[in-house]
């Protein structure tokens, strides 16, 4: 989930993208992936309305507290314009629609590390 937002999401939708082991050697493979802006999905669930009261990390209380959307899943189309009273007026740099906006980059390392040892994962 993205926070602040009550249903901002990333998600890989191809499970074979990121293989994270060698199909012949059944060793751990090193893989980055870099989480764009573009990659963010809105979940459909409740309405973008940036209300602190409705928005997780920016006032919400509980949980599903926002109005239903009763949605589909499609591309966020990013958070209210700054100075409007929603996410960007507390968080400006959190528009993730800007061009080149990395969301997270996940690094899977072909090494565990235990402690201070490093052991491989073969």
């Amino acid at each position: 989930m993205i926070l602040p937002s009550n249903d901002a999401w990333v998600s890989n939708g191809d499970p074979e993208a990121y293989p994270v082991i060698d199909e012949t050697t059944a060793e751990f493979l090193p893989v980055t992936v870099d989480v764009a802006g573009s990659d963010v999905l809105d979940a459909g669930t409740e309405v973008n309305d940036e209300l602190p009261a409705n928005t997780a990390f920016f006032g919400q209380e509980t949980p599903n507290t926002g109005e239903d959307e009763n949605g589909v899943v499609i591309n966020h189309p990013g958070f209210n314009p700054a100075c409007s009273g929603g996410i960007l007026d507390s968080f400006p740099g959190a528009d993730f629609t800007q061009e080149g906006y990395k969301v997270m980059i996940i690094n899977v390392a072909g090494e565990m590390v235990l402690g201070n040892e490093e052991e491989s994962m073969t």
